[in-house]
């Protein structure tokens, strides 16, 4: 069965969000934004359009897929050529930070249920977990009345009840055992690795999980070896899981980690998961470098999309930004001679910056319904960033500062088009076509950028005026409108 990759995520209602596109990259999409900007909302957008349990309408679009995956009030709707056992998860591909606070914080015995839970132990297993404890501490007693005067009664009432415990405990161990052999057998190998990935020279992971399920809990762990050793887990889990989207959502996990062990937690989620798709939200911006810099030692970061929410709009929801390296990896290509990875690049390079210009200034664009995927064409993006930029400031001023910039790129447009995905004419496509097609594009994101910060320029609709998002920007680029 053919797998199909995430394209794009569309939310047009769902938990305050109004609309909002979240392009998906073949390897996936890495958010950083601070608190309050949507980051949550996002993730929840996720697991609601492949679990189908809520209320609100997401759409999922597909790579080679023209229609979406549709979830409407519950109801779910999967487009042609799409298997409902592919993207219908069975099993946990979501982590969210408040899960890996919970397991941190919490008290030996509750993390110790919450341990049984990671591993997908079920209560008969957990039972059996409790009488072998209920038989040690029995026997325990056993050996001190023995080397006491107690009644002769006493002792051997005890030992009647610790032999029945032992008795039970002992039966109980072929259950625990099977366990260890299969599910856990399969999951345990993967957990040692990549917690030692994390944190080589350190205790052994399944010694220390061994410790917990009894209730042993080490007093030598950190509040960071705790978050990592929940991530490890969870990561092996759905590394182990043969049904299901080949998805993994990590909502800003990295509560209680040092910096190091971030870069280690960034290098293990891209070298590890080449098969999976990585949806990853942060609120620290150290992080978020440090997994785009995970990307580019690993050659994948032109599969990855690196998205900013730079604020929570009342209106529609999250407001995004997209950092553009774009430009210097397909530079990168064509200098190594890989046209049409260069090529692929540019064209990603114009969709995020046609996006860019229509989010910022609120151009219009006719979505179709849920029969199509609502990721809109070049040539549609194109025109509403025109005609709106035209319709804000003005024709007079529209002609003097980017009748041309529109111009140029026009006439690059058809190598955009052949550049589409898998166009067979993409391949005739020589390296001086692309570096033009690109020298246009760079020109119409710097029509729009500022010059201070680089950040896309914003239309503030109270203050009639187009200028950079950030306050803090020394420069501060601005353009007034006639609206």
């Amino acid at each position: 069965m053919k797998e199909h990759r995430l394209d794009l995520i569309h939310v047009i209602r769902f938990r305050g969000i109004k609309e909002f596109h979240l392009p998906i990259g073949e390897g996936g999409t890495v958010v950083v934004g601070e608190n309050g900007t949507g980051k949550s909302s996002i993730v929840d957008a996720i697991e609601y359009a492949v679990n189908g349990v809520g209320d609100g309408h997401v759409e999922l679009g597909f790579r080679g897929l023209e229609n979406t995956l549709s979830t409407v009030d519950g109801r779910r709707t999967l487009p042609s050529g799409l298997d409902e056992n592919e993207w219908s998860s069975k099993g946990k591909f979501v982590l969210r930070r408040r899960e890996i606070a919970d397991f941190v914080r919490a008290t030996e015995n509750r993390r110790t249920m919450m341990m049984r839970s990671l591993l997908g132990m079920d209560s008969e297993l957990c039972t059996c977990l409790d009488l072998e404890r209920t038989a040690e501490s029995m026997e325990a007693t056993v050996e001190w009345l023995r080397g006491t005067d107690g009644q002769a009664s006493t002792l051997n009432r005890a030992e009647k009840d610790a032999e029945m415990a032992r008795t039970a405990a002992d039966e109980a161990s072929t259950r625990i055992l099977t366990f260890i052999t299969t599910r856990f057998g399969i999951i345990s190998t993967k957990i040692e690795r990549f917690y030692r990935h994390l944190h080589p020279g350190d205790l052994s992971a399944m010694s220390v999980i061994g410790a917990m399920l009894q209730g042993n809990e080490c007093s030598k762990l950190s509040e960071g070896h705790l978050d990592s050793l929940a991530l490890c887990i969870f990561l092996s889990n759905v590394a182990s899981l043969d049904h299901g989207p080949r998805l993994m959502v990590l909502d800003d996990v990295m509560t209680t980690v040092d910096a190091s062990h971030r870069s280690r937690v960034s290098d293990l989620l891209v070298s590890e998961f080449p098969d999976h798709q990585l949806i990853v939200t942060t609120h620290d911006r150290i992080w978020f470098e440090q997994l785009r810099g995970a990307q580019r030692a690993h050659g994948v970061d032109p599969a990855f999309v690196d998205v900013v929410l730079v604020q929570w709009d009342e209106t529609t929801g999250p407001v995004a930004s997209f950092p553009m390296d774009h430009s210097k990896r397909a530079r990168h290509f064509l200098a190594e001679g890989d046209i049409r990875a260069a090529g692929n690049t540019t064209r990603q390079y114009l969709e995020c910056t046609l996006s860019n210009i229509c989010l910022n200034l609120e151009a219009k664009l006719t979505y179709q319904g849920g029969s199509r995927i609502p990721r809109y064409t070049l040539e549609e993006m194109l025109i509403a960033a025109r005609t709106r930029t035209q319709d804000l400031i003005g024709g007079e001023r529209f002609d003097k500062d980017y009748a041309q910039v529109y111009a140029h790129l026009e006439a690059q447009r058809s190598i955009g088009n052949m550049l589409s995905h898998d166009n067979p004419d993409s391949m005739a496509i020589s390296s001086t076509e692309v570096l033009e097609f690109l020298d246009a594009v760079e020109e119409v994101a710097k029509a729009y950028r500022c010059p201070g910060c680089d950040r896309f320029l914003r239309y503030y609709r109270q203050l009639s005026i187009i200028r950079c998002p950030d306050p803090r920007c020394p420069l501060k680029g601005e353009i007034q409108t006639h609206r």
